[in-house]
């Protein structure tokens, strides 16, 4: 083994053997002393015999350089050795003086734990002597509580995250307030841990808290995918808005979204199938298949008596409705028609409008005219039944003769809209005379008496009047007199006369009003109706012959001057009031010749 060195003046390269090492020694170029270096690591050259050439010049410099290598991870892990021993004893003396009855002592140690780079193998232990501190508070009460929580979170890692959830979830805390959880939170984020996506979901509704939230949540990332898709159903919009956000920043399949939200409403809860429904109702579906699946679902919420529940059905079936579920649907417009009024049931009405306006037929037609009875709702039902056609026609002809003057006026704007004939109208109104219910059936023949006549309709309408004519009620009988003095034909004439014998007359009866009426209406027939007539001057009822000679009067001929003056003089004494009308109808007879 040789020494290598170099003259400390020339540079010039030497050797020397080991046993010369701290000797006297002169440079063989320039002669200048100097003492003979101790052999080390990088001077020691090969025991063998030495290599010359180009080759043997790189095993030397290979050997040279895993030498210094190895010399240098030895220098350092010793170094390393002596830092980490040294940084130890001092956290432990940190930890040690946080135990102290000094507060100057205990304020320097935690600024130091919360500005140090924690070391993992103490993370546990640091955190264990600030945990105390935080959720029973310091008993001196000289510890600064946001330095605590600081240097608490500078060291917390994953072993840590269920006191931090903890924290999150407990806002009375000694010395705690909003922007220490924000604080948690964020740290939570960091951590990644999934184990606090729960809690972080959590706060997406909180008003002091939904930012941070967001945040650590962000931090988070995509882990916390299945928490954050739960709010989706919240309540608040702006909370869904907030997971709706996260969960695009997550790039969360949209059909995972849908599975979930499938899944609440298929439950068999009725608050997770409701906020499923509001969930709907925001979000159109992508497929027939989708909107078949949850059609069917959604129409079977209708049948809660909520109208929170019924509105986010009716919201959500705007967008996901189908032709199968549509008479469902029918039933319940009819049902919410007997819910009585409300802000709710309105717009649950209004709703109702928008989710029929899609299925233009007879069956929709009539459930949205239901509303032309709601002033509120009015227009909007009548431009959705404009709007589906002729196929609206008979719904809104139902409505021709409604007893609610605006609702009629309404139907009848509608009939000139869709081109309803006017022969359609009147069959209408014809059936309307006959229907049950007594207040329709008075609407109509109001109607039909305010109507011009034409001749074709005259004999279909005269016939129909017959009927009410003789009906049991009084204001039926009164309006079916004021309609068949407009329509009335000679086939009229049997049932008038019949109404005539039957009246009574008497100041507290109406029968002297039904009497001017029926008079009137025979006048109107004419002369054709005189034999008819004269056989009621004989009446033993005052009313009937009082009525006989005032039709005479108008409408007999010389037919009728003899009969009237037989019946004046066999009541002259009884009734006198009597024998003075026949004289003057005869008088005004015998004048027309």
């Amino acid at each position: 083994m040789s020494i290598k060195f170099s003259c400390v003046k020339c540079g010039h390269h030497l050797k020397s053997n080991p046993e010369q090492a701290g000797k006297t020694g002169k440079c063989t170029r320039c002669g200048q002393s100097m003492t003979i270096p101790a052999p080390t690591p990088l001077a020691v050259a090969s025991s063998g015999p030495t290599v010359e050439g180009p080759v043997g010049g790189k095993m030397r410099s290979r050997r040279t350089l895993i030498t210094s290598l190895t010399a240098a991870v030895l220098v350092g892990g010793i170094i390393l050795a002596v830092y980490l021993y040294s940084r130890a004893h001092e956290v432990n003396q940190k930890l040690s003086d946080l135990t102290s009855d000094a507060p100057e002592a205990r304020t320097k140690a935690l600024l130091w734990l919360a500005e140090a780079s924690p070391s993992d193998a103490q993370r546990s232990q640091v955190t264990a002597s600030l945990e105390p501190l935080l959720f029973e508070g310091d008993a001196r009460g000289n510890v600064d509580p946001d330095l605590l929580l600081r240097a608490y979170l500078r060291w917390a890692d994953q072993d840590n995250v269920p006191s931090l959830i903890r924290m999150v979830g407990n806002p009375n805390l000694p010395c705690w307030d909003v922007r220490k959880t924000g604080l948690v939170m964020q740290t939570l984020g960091k951590i990644q841990d999934n184990r606090a996506a729960d809690v972080l979901a959590r706060k997406l509704d909180d008003p002091k808290l939904h930012d941070q939230a967001v945040d650590a949540l962000k931090l988070m990332g995509p882990s916390a995918e299945s928490a954050v898709v739960d709010y989706l159903f919240a309540d608040d919009p702006a909370t869904r808005q907030r997971a709706g956000d996260l969960l695009a920043d997550y790039g969360t399949a949209p059909q995972k979204v849908f599975a979930a939200a499938r899944r609440r409403l298929e439950s068999n809860d009725r608050e997770e199938q409701r906020v499923a429904a509001a969930w709907f109702a925001d979000n159109p579906p992508d497929n027939d298949a989708e909107k078949g699946a949850v059609a069917g679902p959604l129409v079977g919420l209708l049948g809660d008596l909520s109208p929170e529940t019924n509105g986010a059905a009716l919201g959500a079936l705007k967008l996901w409705a189908t032709r199968d579920c549509l008479p469902q649907i029918v039933e319940f417009a009819r049902r919410l028609e007997k819910a009585g009024s409300g802000n709710d049931v309105a717009a649950n009405k209004s709703a109702l409008i928008d989710v029929l306006a899609q299925f233009p037929d007879e069956t929709s037609a009539a459930a949205i005219a239901l509303q032309l009875k709601d002033s509120g709702l009015r227009d909007k039902a009548a431009q959705a039944l404009l709007k589906f056609g002729p196929v609206a026609s008979e719904t809104v002809l139902q409505y021709l003769n409604h007893p609610d003057d605006v609702v009629r006026k309404e139907a009848g704007s509608l009939s000139r809209t869709l081109n309803i004939t006017a022969d359609r109208q009147l069959e209408q109104t014809l059936a309307d005379v006959a229907d049950a219910r007594k207040v329709r059936s008075r609407t109509a023949l109001q109607r039909l008496a305010r109507l011009r006549p034409d001749d074709a309709s005259r004999a279909m309408v005269s016939k129909a009047l017959n009927a009410p004519l003789l009906d049991t009620d009084a204001g039926i009988r009164d309006d079916a007199l004021d309609a068949v003095h407009v329509w009335a034909t000679p086939d009229n004439a049997a049932t008038l006369l019949k109404l005539l014998g039957t009246l009574h007359g008497g100041p507290k009866e109406r029968d002297g009003r039904t009497g001017e009426k029926t008079a009137r209406a025979l006048i109107s027939i004419g002369s054709s109706i005189e034999e008819s007539v004269v056989p009621l001057l004989k009446s033993p009822e005052g009313l009937a012959r009082r009525e006989a000679c005032r039709i005479l009067t108008e409408i007999g001929t010389d037919k009728s001057v003899q009969p009237l003056q037989n019946a004046g003089s066999a009541y002259v004494t009884v009734d006198y009031d009597f024998y003075l009308q026949t004289k003057a109808g005869v008088a005004k007879i015998t004048a027309r010749k």
